[in-house]
């Protein structure tokens, strides 16, 4: 009996400017959600994990000059979002970065984070919550097929949270 092979056509993934900070918010309830299984949040009185929209710090993203989001395209579906900015020593900073279930685990984040860095050539910086493996595997792939120098990592604990840091050139 033969392998059953899948075959993966590929993809139209297209990273915009996210003129639309609706959008993103209302994708950041699922992001949040996700989130949640790293970072021991439950949804409140209403059900949901945000409550109150102000919860949800984004402003900056369109208010700043160094701030730039992005929504993730596939085939003119939406299928997320990348939050980064310029932190004050000039390097870049992955703020928030997320792609929908339905995407994942098909080369869909990589290449719209390739697409983020070709955007900013430079010093790079991500963290990641150490808890989660799949983001540690992710990040750990994705940053070592876009740097273009040795990538420095060290750990940190911020307000309870183990991260680690990946900081690297593209």
């Amino acid at each position: 009996m033969r392998p059953l092979i899948w075959i993966m056509t590929m993809a139209d993934i297209k990273l915009k400017p996210a003129e639309d900070r609706i959008l993103i918010a209302n994708l950041f309830h699922y992001y949040v959600y996700d989130m949640s299984e790293y970072m021991d949040w439950a949804p409140g009185d209403s059900g949901l994990y945000l409550d109150d929209p102000e919860q949800i710090q984004i402003h900056d993203y369109w208010q700043k000059p160094d701030h730039f989001p992005f929504i993730i395209e596939v085939d003119n579906q939406l299928a997320g979002f990348a939050l980064v900015q310029r932190e004050e020593g000039g390097a870049m900073d992955v703020g928030q970065f997320f792609v929908l279930r339905r995407f994942k685990g098909k080369g869909i984040g990589l290449t719209a984070f390739k697409l983020v860095t070709e955007k900013f050539p430079g010093p790079w910086q991500v963290r990641v919550l150490t808890d989660n493996r799949a983001a540690m595997a992710f990040w750990s792939k994705a940053i070592a097929q876009v740097s273009q120098s040795e990538v420095h990592t060290f750990e940190e604990t911020d307000e309870g949270d183990h991260l680690k840091y990946f900081q690297f050139r593209v």
